[in-house]
């Protein structure tokens, strides 16, 4: 079947669903557009790939977490049953004026079908419309809120073919946020595959800022001086440098304190894990600070989410900016390394490939003396994780 170009705009006046014929698909009147559960507002033909833009205003914070909006062929378990669906999160902090989206898609691997997605930083004040943009193409996830990005999260390839799905606004399994929705575009990003012997496309654009040590978009033609190179994702640094924590490898167990030590403002953590079971639960891995959130607070701190490890970070303006990874094998040890430079600004690396990218937006926490190391921390009600850890670095950059 050929893809479709299809988009769905809600307009201030009304909800009208364009195929590319011209043809409406559907059709609702009315200004905005309430969260309901089960509230179906189209059938289309839903993409691994897609471009998805909307608005969205909340009207109160949940005390758990509600849905918001669900484009795909089902609830779960589907590589098209999630593209995207999108959450509210529960009152964080006792914050009752603002609240987090959580974002996911589902997708699929050699291993197993997962989900992959985000949760970007910034609140959302309640009464408040934000223009929120979305895009999964050349194995990338991004978010934007108000035109910037807060997300960035690499996802595995697919083959980029439509299912017959529906747009929820909210699905038929949880229970709707109280929140408003208008002016949605949805168009699927049809990714063609090359044709034979035509050269590689250029790879995606990373997202800004640079990491360190990268080469300037236009180097300049006159010799420079040789400067010192900073370690980077790319320039693994030497194993006899930076602090280390652990040598040998222990299960992670609640209030476990390895050693205290003195952090940086940039700097780089390295650990291998191997999850030995999973919980549905968010559970802590390890947490490098003196207290459980808060400004310089997680230095970073690291979660498990079944077999993803979440990894957050706090700044001058953000409780904690949460990067993601894939889910990871079970009973297998995997290379963990998170860089945080200038800005609070965060990239993580699985075995070496960088799989998401977090930006705190405001100052990275100033260097602190005797912070603690925990494997895992003394405060999260999930408590630890189902895993062991191994040679945990910390490098001052």
């Amino acid at each position: 079947m050929v893809p479709n170009s299809i988009l769905i705009h809600i307009l201030l006046g009304a909800l009208a669903f364009i195929h590319s014929s011209g043809a409406p698909l559907t059709a609702f009147t009315g200004t905005d557009t309430l969260v309901q559960q089960d509230k179906v507002i189209a059938s289309l033909e839903v993409f691994p790939n897609f471009d998805l833009n909307f608005e969205v205003k909340i009207n109160s914070v949940p005390e758990y977490l509600k849905n918001i909006l669900h484009v795909g062929t089902s609830y779960n378990g589907d590589t098209h049953s999630r593209l995207p669906a999108i959450w509210l999160k529960e009152s964080e902090n006792g914050r009752y004026d603002a609240a987090r989206l959580r974002i996911f898609i589902s997708t699929s691997s050699t291993e197993s079908l997962r989900t992959i997605g985000c949760v970007p930083d910034p609140f959302l004040s309640v009464g408040r419309w934000y223009k929120v943009h979305i895009r999964v193409e050349s194995n990338f996830l991004r978010v934007s809120y108000d035109g910037v990005e807060q997300c960035v999260q690499r996802v595995p390839p697919t083959d980029g073919l439509g299912k017959l799905g529906k747009f929820w606004a909210s699905n038929d399994r949880n229970s709707p946020a109280d929140a408003e929705i208008r002016n949605i575009v949805y168009d699927p990003v049809v990714v063609r595959p090359p044709l034979p012997g035509s050269p590689e496309p250029n790879p995606p654009t990373e997202p800004s800022p640079e990491l360190p040590g990268r080469p300037e978009p236009n180097p300049p033609t006159e010799p420079q001086p040789e400067q010192p190179q900073t370690p980077t994702p790319e320039q693994p640094p030497a194993q006899e440098s930076g602090i280390s924590i652990l040598k040998g490898n222990v299960a992670v167990r609640k209030g476990h304190r390895l050693t205290t030590i003195d952090t940086a403002s940039i700097f780089e953590l390295s650990f291998d894990i191997m999850f030995t079971g999973t919980r549905p639960e968010a559970t802590s891995v390890l947490h490098i600070g003196n207290e459980f959130s808060g400004y310089g607070a997680r230095l970073p701190a690291v979660f498990a989410e079944g077999t993803a490890v979440e990894v957050a970070i706090s700044s001058s303006h953000q409780t904690s900016a949460i990067c993601k990874t894939p889910s990871l094998q079970q009973d297998v040890w995997v290379n963990i390394r998170v860089v945080v430079v200038p800005g609070a600004k965060m990239y993580v690396l699985v075995d070496g490939e960088e799989v998401c990218y977090a930006n705190a937006d405001g100052m990275s926490a100033p260097p602190q003396k005797g912070v603690s190391v925990w494997a895992s921390d003394p405060w999260n009600n999930a408590g630890a994780a189902d895993a062991r850890v191994r040679d945990i670095r910390y490098l001052p950059l």
